[in-house]
């Protein structure tokens, strides 16, 4: 979404270095912002089939242990409940658990070899391979960042996790005036919020 560019964007500016991004947007209509910025792309259309991923990314495939499995058993319930959820076409077990290994394999790789410092998310995760990515990160100590979109014009929240969301204890501004309130809050969201 132009929303994710936005943030890379934002963030390249404050001299953080993004050097890959993925979308599932068609080249042709993100090419010049990923010219613009210098962002190498990671397709995300290959993430949904072994087959396609095997063809365009294996060079980056690392072989599985004992402990790299037993990491990712965490997730992997959640793996095969969102394929069932982002594919359109329904797709066996046996190529759902091939895509899953190969995506560990891939993604375990693919940090390693670009040397990637952190990882972050501009919507929680919520497609099957975001979890694998999510995953790989941990075990490699890589800092993640989730953000969970508002609706209050281009604002997130950062997040902990993207199981669970923090909620504001339920008197916390409880006696305050909204004057009070108020000064306590960045004048830029303010304005957004009156906008919206």
């Amino acid at each position: 979404s132009q929303y994710s560019f936005d943030l890379a964007k934002a963030l390249k500016k404050n001299g953080i270095k993004i050097p890959y991004v993925t979308t599932s947007k068609r080249i042709k209509n993100i090419g010049q912002l990923l010219k613009s910025n210098n962002f190498q792309h990671l397709h995300a259309k290959y993430f949904y089939k072994a087959s396609d991923l095997h063809k365009e990314y294996s060079s980056y495939y690392i072989p599985l242990s004992k402990e790299i499995l037993i990491h990712f058993q965490s997730i992997e319930r959640d793996f095969y409940i969102l394929t069932d959820r982002t594919n359109s076409k329904p797709i066996s077990f046996r190529k759902r658990k091939l895509l899953y290994y190969d995506l560990i394999r891939f993604w375990l790789g693919f940090l390693q070899k670009e040397k990637i410092e952190a990882v972050y998310f501009p919507c929680t995760p919520h497609s099957p391979w975001e979890l694998v990515l999510m995953q790989a990160a941990k075990f490699l100590n890589i800092p993640l960042l989730y953000l969970s979109h508002t609706a209050i014009n281009n604002r997130s929240i950062f997040r902990e996790s993207y199981v669970t969301l923090q909620k504001v204890p339920k008197d916390h501004l409880i006696g305050q005036q909204k004057s009070v309130i108020k000064a306590k809050t960045d004048p830029e969201l303010i304005k957004d919020f009156e906008e919206e």
